[in-house]
């Protein structure tokens, strides 16, 4: 690792009640699209339906995350 650069790594882990993949698939895809430098990914799987989203650098735009799912038809809260 080059300790010259500095990392930063902003996450944020939402709870959702998104059931399909596909359905989950459509999410990522509108999050990678409208906030650019997110590395967003679900657990359907996982009771919370986790939706986690990760940058570097840049802070995470909460607002634009939920509005993104609430748009979609779904449920969004805070888990972590």
């Amino acid at each position: 690792m080059n300790f010259d650069q500095e990392v930063f790594c902003n996450i944020k882990i939402y709870k959702t009640n998104v059931r399909e993949p596909s359905q989950g698939r459509a999410i990522l895809d509108e999050i990678r699209l409208n906030v650019p430098g997110s590395d967003p990914s679900f657990d359907i799987d996982d009771c919370d339906k986790v939706l986690r989203v990760e940058t570097q650098k840049e802070p995470i735009n909460d607002s634009k995350i939920r509005g993104l799912v609430e748009a979609s038809g779904f449920h969004i809260e805070d888990l972590l």
